[in-house]
């Protein structure tokens, strides 16, 4: 788990736990570390993972028609390879509360690893 993650001029540390969402304005993934957005990413791995919403933010983007953050994605950041067999996991707050399966739409609440790519996808070990 060496190594840094990340690209621009902020890099982050392999092995520190971060909250990871995708940043719809930039087109990347947003990695926050206490609270604070610390880089962005095309592609970012994390290993141990927990799905977090916040339902008082999924309310209100429901109740007004626009996105917020109030989804990610928890876990530490490792720059392994994975080649595990994936699903595609995704979150949409207008269809449920949870991060789904793809397809099926199956809850997933945890996952091993999960590689969150550069086309805009996430997809799991779970």
């Amino acid at each position: 788990m060496h190594g840094m993650i990340g690209t621009g001029t902020a890099l982050v540390d392999a092995g520190l736990k971060v909250h990871v969402y995708r940043n719809l304005t930039k087109g990347l993934w947003s990695i926050r570390h206490s609270g604070r957005v610390i880089a962005h990413s095309p592609k970012v791995v994390l290993m141990a993972c927990t799905m977090r919403v916040r339902e008082g933010g999924r309310q209100r983007a429901i109740r007004d028609g626009q996105r917020n953050v109030h989804a990610w994605i928890e876990g530490m950041s490792c720059s392994l390879e994975v080649s595990d067999s994936l699903t595609e996991i995704g979150y949409n707050p207008f269809r449920g509360p949870t991060f789904t399966s793809r397809p099926g739409f199956l809850p997933v609440y945890e996952a091993r690893f999960v590689v969150l790519s550069d086309d805009g996808k996430a997809y799991a070990v779970l």
